[in-house]
């Protein structure tokens, strides 16, 4: 009989377990509590980002935008697939001189899972002031808590090129999510 109420309370705990989220599920929400639909514009937005290079200089743009379709949704992962990427000013500091984007790309889907996630990004900058055209491109890490709209990135190292110009730069800024309901959140 006891053997029976134990193979009785294993059975019930695998079923239990069966509807139990994964530790790994990922889904965007819309306003709503809607899941958002994969074909899905997304837009995450840094009100500043910071790059800091080595030594003493650092660039801090304002109105960072990445556009994404949302490819996958769910329950495992979300996969965002790259659009585009626009900025407003940016400014060489200390010596407080514009930095002009020429060029950006974002070259892989962001996927998340886990409270984390990374996509492949790469820029092309004049400083007119110094004379110089450098190209950055890397990998940005992103960080999440569940229930948020906040993509982070905590500090991520973009290789750099060009003559002149830092040999590398480490990036940090949040992203806030939104669609065209508004905010989407992270579950």
């Amino acid at each position: 009989m006891k053997t029976q109420r134990f193979l009785i309370i294993g059975m019930f705990s695998l079923i239990a377990l069966g509807f139990a989220s994964p530790a790994g599920a990922a889904t965007l929400e819309d306003v709503n509590g809607e899941p958002v639909k994969p074909g899905s514009i997304v837009t995450a937005t840094a009100a500043t980002l910071v790059s800091t290079y080595p030594g003493t200089s650092s660039t801090t743009c304002q109105n960072v935008v990445l556009q994404y379709e949302v490819a996958e949704n769910g329950p495992e992962q979300v996969s965002l697939v790259p659009g585009t990427i626009t900025r407003g000013a940016c400014v060489l500091k200390p010596a407080n001189v514009p930095v002009i984007l020429v060029s950006a790309l974002l070259y892989s889907p962001i996927n998340l899972s886990e409270g984390e996630g990374n996509g492949s990004f790469g820029f092309n900058e004049k400083v007119p002031a110094a004379g110089l055209t450098c190209t950055f491109s890397g990998v940005f890490d992103f960080s999440y808590e569940a229930e948020t709209d906040i993509l982070s990135v905590p500090g991520s190292t973009l290789a750099g090129e060009g003559a002149g110009c830092p040999a590398s730069e480490v990036v940090q800024g949040d992203f806030a999510l939104t669609n065209n309901l508004g905010k989407v959140t992270i579950n």
